[in-house]
């Protein structure tokens, strides 16, 4: 099945202190399908220079293979600046959460090396691209059929 792409952007969430909050997101499928998430793109721009010259993304989302020290939202991508004013992506997210499709809501933190969340105030602009590839459900029903016997 082809990739599918949500598309985030500053404009249409809300800024509540520390984070960038999404509600109502579109449905990505009828029912909740099992997927692979990961950032495709991430870019923050500030109004003012920032003190930090690199970010890390953190995206609240339900996750079954993510674990972190914290038993925090999961760091999916690694943002570095020139100017401390824009952010980009340092390279290909290669973190890729199982999750499902059921996204109603998206939470988006930024936080310094330090672990210490990065104030949104001057946030001029987030924008997140998320690719969604989805779980082949015949093909692990498949393999598991061939796994049995072997097992018995």
């Amino acid at each position: 099945m082809p990739s599918k792409y949500l598309f985030l952007n500053s404009e249409q969430g809300i800024k509540v202190n520390s984070s960038a909050i999404w509600n109502d997101l579109p449905v990505l499928s009828e029912s909740r399908r099992e997927c692979y998430i990961n950032v495709a793109h991430a870019c923050a721009v500030f109004s003012e220079a920032q003190f930090h010259s690199e970010a890390l993304l953190k995206i609240n989302l339900p996750s079954q293979n993510y674990y972190s020290s914290s038993n925090d939202a999961p760091v999916m991508e690694y943002l570095q600046s020139d100017d401390n004013l824009q952010y980009k992506a340092a390279y290909e997210s290669p973190i890729k959460l199982l999750t499902n499709d059921a996204l109603k809501k998206i939470e988006i933190q930024l936080i310094d090396n330090n672990g210490n969340q990065i104030d949104l105030l001057y946030l001029a602009s987030l924008s997140v691209v998320l690719k969604i590839d989805y779980v082949d459900q015949q093909a692990v029903t498949n393999q598991y059929i061939k796994e049995v016997p072997m097992r018995l």
